[in-house]
């Protein structure tokens, strides 16, 4: 499963976002998106809300349906426990 930080940089590469235009949207610094980005310094919730809404106009949650998606696959609970 890929961390928080490596699908926030493949959405954003994959959409020809820079990390500038993310970083003004959200008002966070530029050098903070890029440590983000590279998991040099970790991600808070309230960066990772700001970044999402307001630097990609998204919701957060569709970093998370692909992966609840197989997990819910590869966690089956047995019904008779």
């Amino acid at each position: 499963m890929k961390k928080v930080y490596q699908m926030m940089r493949d959405y954003r590469e994959k959409r020809g976002i820079t990390q500038t235009h993310v970083a003004k949207q959200a008002g966070i610094n530029p050098k903070r998106i890029s440590q983000l980005e590279t998991g040099l310094v970790r991600l808070t919730a309230d960066e990772f809300l700001h970044i999402c809404l307001d630097g990609f106009g998204v919701t957060p949650q569709i970093f998370f349906d692909d992966q609840l998606s197989e997990n819910e696959n590869n966690t089956a609970i047995d019904p008779t426990d």
